[in-house]
């Protein structure tokens, strides 16, 4: 399938005017290749959604946001954003049970929600229960904010740039994390952000927040018996 130049956005916006929703362009439909155009600025709300045939795709570098739930449970199995990507909306990528590697571009500030509301519904991470298990950050990263990594149990591992100074509530809850470092910028770790994480044994915290260890550790739901260590300070276990 090809999309002709000149257009500018797939799909529309998420309600009816009586608040019903819309189907996605797209949506649960057996299309596996798409040629995009280069004018192409706005993927909304569910535009592949469901797409199970769809194992990648060329993204144009003009395009600058990607809308809720536009490729959740696709077949994607890699993500590379482009360049002018600076929004990407929460469940864009939630289930892809194939999507395994994900790099971020350049530009990108905040990735993800402030809280998992909207309009009275409760939404889900932007990689949400998929099969993530590489991601590359970009240095240009402030803020990772609720729930996106939930239950991502094949990512094992992030490196955080440094800058970033937030990371939200339940972001990597139920993830297959074994190891976290904080980077010296980062200013908040949300509640349970690491709850449920059963194989996360090390945790290195910047100085100001192992300054105050025991509150981060506590709000965070680490397990018990990681070591939690400060750049410059003996480790400690974790004790309920």
């Amino acid at each position: 399938m090809t999309l002709n130049e000149g257009l500018e956005a797939i799909g529309t916006d998420e309600y009816l005017p009586d608040g019903d929703q819309y189907f996605g362009v797209f949506q649960d439909s057996g299309v596996e290749i798409v040629a995009l155009p280069s004018s192409l600025k706005r993927i909304e709300y569910r535009a592949f959604c469901g797409c199970e045939g769809l194992e990648s795709i060329l993204l144009p570098d003009s395009l600058g946001a990607i809308g809720k739930q536009s490729f959740q449970g696709s077949g994607l199995k890699n993500f590379v954003a482009p360049a002018a990507l600076r929004a990407i909306a929460p469940e864009a990528f939630y289930k892809c049970g194939r999507l395994t590697h994900v790099t971020l571009n350049e530009g990108l500030e905040v990735l993800g929600a402030e809280d998992n509301f909207e309009n009275g519904r409760a939404l889900h991470g932007i990689f949400e229960e998929s099969a993530v298990e590489s991601v590359e950050l970009p240095s240009t990263l402030k803020k990772i904010g609720y729930s996106v990594f939930f239950g991502a149990t094949s990512l094992e591992s992030v490196k955080l740039p440094n800058g970033l100074e937030t990371i939200g509530q339940r972001c990597f809850q139920g993830s297959g994390l074994r190891k976290f470092a904080a980077p010296a910028t980062l200013k908040k770790i949300g509640p349970d952000a690491f709850k449920g994480c059963k194989n996360l044994d090390a945790v290195q915290l910047n100085i100001a927040l192992y300054a105050a260890k025991d509150k981060v550790v506590k709000g965070t739901g680490l397990r018990a018996g990681a070591t939690v260590t400060g750049p410059t300070v003996k480790a400690a276990k974790v004790v309920v």
